[in-house]
């Protein structure tokens, strides 16, 4: 089975549309250079904001392990305080009960 269609084009009613089309295309023509330079300018801007963010955040990544590093000197600092204040507290009672020789004993480590 076939069939056979014919399209009937009016020139009248074509011609205004075609003229249509041809000047939205010239516009289009016109306007390409300047589209084509700002979508270049906004990739180059759009790369160069995201190179600083990724320089920033490694940065940020570095400044963060700097943190932790200090945080565990702190932390053994804070360690060691507690065990040299424990050891005074011991020297104090052993100089109470009068074990001056055993108190120097204690701490005499902590002078290092």
């Amino acid at each position: 089975m076939s069939f056979e269609i014919d399209i009937v084009v009016d020139p009248s009613k074509a011609l205004p549309g075609i003229a249509k089309v041809e000047t939205s295309l010239a516009k289009v023509e016109t306007a390409g250079p300047r589209v084509g330079a700002a979508v270049t300018r906004g990739m180059r801007e759009g790369a160069a904001a995201a190179s600083s963010a990724a320089s920033s955040v490694g940065n940020f990544g570095e400044a963060l392990a700097r943190v932790a590093k200090y945080e565990k000197i702190l932390a053994g600092e804070a360690a060691q305080a507690k065990a040299d204040t424990q050891v005074i507290e011991r020297a104090r009672t052993l100089i109470a009960g009068g074990n001056a020789k055993q108190a120097y004993a204690e701490l005499a480590p902590l002078q290092d």
